[in-house]
């Protein structure tokens, strides 16, 4: 809807100025500008609302592991990932069930790799405490 609104008025300045409207390139400009940052507003809440979101699978992560529902809790840290990429807490925990639960070494090197190479320094002391080469 915001969209239809911004075009709706950007062609009404448009016409103005071929009219002659000298008043309506200033509002073109400022429409523009307001336009910037709604965008930058946009993205930026955008932004918090996956943090947020990443944060609620990372943390049902953690009850998952609790009760002993592994692979739930890989899924959840999984999907805390896939949202934050960079997520280091939430690798190496995954990291962890891998090794702990599910006996996957390969898999929970790879993550407490990747956690220690992000700077978390728990993915860095397990990388070496199970062995990976």
């Amino acid at each position: 809807m915001y969209e239809f609104y911004y075009n709706q008025a950007m062609e009404y300045y448009k016409k103005a100025v071929d009219n002659g409207d000298e008043k309506a390139k200033n509002r073109i400009k400022l429409l523009e500008s307001k336009r910037q940052v709604d965008d930058a507003f946009y993205k930026s809440a955008l932004e918090v609302k996956n943090q947020i979101k990443s944060i609620e699978y990372y943390n049902n992560g953690i009850k998952y592991a609790e009760q002993g529902l592994y692979t739930q809790a890989i899924n959840a840290y999984s999907e805390a990932i896939r949202i934050n990429p960079n997520y280091k807490d939430a690798i190496n925990n995954r990291g962890a069930v891998y090794f702990n639960n599910l006996h996957e070494k390969e898999k929970a090197c790879a993550d407490f790799r990747k956690a220690c190479d992000l700077g978390n320094n728990l993915g860095c002391d397990n990388f070496i405490k199970v062995g990976c080469d």
